[in-house]
Order: structure tokens, then sequence, then C-alpha cells
């Protein structure tokens, strides 16, 4: 399917284009065909136009998410560096250091970053394109390390640590951080793809979506005019592609 939203939009708004020539014709158009009276086009340019927004409203919150995500996991590296340091102040044994270095080694080596959307590289536009799975599982990989990290130390007695950063406590806080960050990108993917769902059978349900009800209007003025008037001529020019 084709991810690039301009052609979807250029179907809605050459329906409107549309419309506006067959309110010059008059009475002139009078179709008995219900679905193509100019008052059902006007609707279905509404719930075109709607469907079409709804999905750029989708993908907006996608990306607030997918900020506040990097936000969320910005100093994760530091942290965790931060962490194991902190162990040298505890009481916690040699191998408990070493199981703990092993999991940050994970952590440090991760390689977690925003796509970047350019015209060059148009999947990035695609909230569920490859490159942006493949940063999902990336961050994925993060929270999980570092729940590790701290699952590790929350079972070691001997973790003793008197700053309030490092507590059990509050490292279940910030991997709770991480993992709703997490959570809300993918409630956030899961949004495109239904409203685009929702945008594919407005647009293009054979015979009943809004490219083939506007061809069959184009269709329809062919009739009435003529193949070669002015009319006809004007409006064939008035492109509707099925893109789904």
């Amino acid at each position: 399917m084709a991810h690039n939203e301009t052609g979807h939009y250029k179907n809605v708004a050459n329906l409107n284009l549309l419309i506006g020539y067959i309110q010059s014709y008059g009475a002139t158009y009078a179709p008995t065909k219900t679905a193509i009276t100019l008052a059902s086009l006007q609707d279905l340019y509404t719930a075109g136009n709607q469907s079409v927004t709804n999905v750029q409203d989708a993908k907006n919150n996608y990306s607030t998410k997918v900020d506040n995500r990097e936000d969320a996991f910005r100093d994760i590296k530091k942290f965790s560096t931060r962490v194991i340091g902190n162990l040298s102040g505890t009481n916690v044994s040699v191998q408990t250091i070493k199981d703990a270095k092993s999991i940050n080694a994970k952590i440090q080596a991760s390689r977690a970053s925003k796509p970047e959307t350019t015209p060059e590289n148009p999947e990035n536009d695609d909230p569920t394109g490859t490159t942006h799975s493949t940063s999902r599982q990336s961050y994925d990989s993060l929270y999980e390390n570092f729940h590790d990290l701290v699952s590790l130390l929350a079972v070691v007695e001997d973790y003793d640590t008197a700053d309030n950063d490092f507590q059990i406590q509050q490292l279940n806080t910030y991997a709770n951080t991480l993992l709703q960050a997490n959570q809300q990108v993918n409630v956030a993917v899961i949004e495109v793809t239904n409203k685009r769902m929702d945008r594919n059978t407005q647009l293009y349900t054979p015979q009943s979506g809004l490219v083939d009800t506007a061809l069959d209007a184009k269709k329809y003025i062919k009739g009435i005019f003529g193949a070669s008037s002015p009319q006809f001529k004007t409006i064939n020019s008035i492109s509707f592609k099925n893109i789904k």
C-alpha cells in the first residue's frame, strides 16, 4: 500500500473541484442515481475529507509519542552506567557486579534512534514501515535490558545503596516510565493503522467509495454533454485513482 498521503488527499480535493463544476451545470445535472446526486457527492466529500484529516491527526499524535519516547530514553545509557558505578559503594558481591555489567553492556550496545523523515526516504512517513519497526524493537530491547538490571538488583539482599536515585523504588519508577513511553507509541501506531483502514474504506470501496463514485459522476457528465463537449473535456482532466 502507498503510504504517501498526498495521493489520498488529491482524490478528495479533486472531488471538491468536480463538485464545483457540477454546481455550475444547475438543473442540467439531474441523475436519478442517488449516489451521484449533488447532495450525495457533497456528503461524500465531507466524509472523505474527514477521513484523510483523521489519518493526519493520528500521524501527528504518533510523532508526538515518538518524541516523548525519545525524551524518556534520552539518558538511559548514562544512567545505567551510574547505576553500575554506584554498586561499588554497596555490599553486593563481585558476581552481582559482573552480572550487572553484562546487562549494562547490552544497554550500551543498543542503537535506538528516531528515523529521520526526508523526501528521499518517504518510508519514514509511515509509522508501520520497516524503519519504524526496527526503531520500536530497539527501544523495546532497551527497556527489557534495563528492567532486567533492576530485577537483578531487587533480588540481591546486599544491595543497600543510600542514594535515593538508585533505590529499587526509584529504579522501578524509571523503568515504568520507559515502558509507558513504548506502549504509547504502540497505541499510536494502531490508531494510524485503523484510521488508514477507515480512510481506505471511505475512498476506495468498489462502487460506493469516493473514487468510483466520482468516476461514475464523470461518466454521467459525459453522457449529458457528449464526449467532445467543452464541459466534459474540462472535467475529464480531473483525476481519481485507486491507490489503496
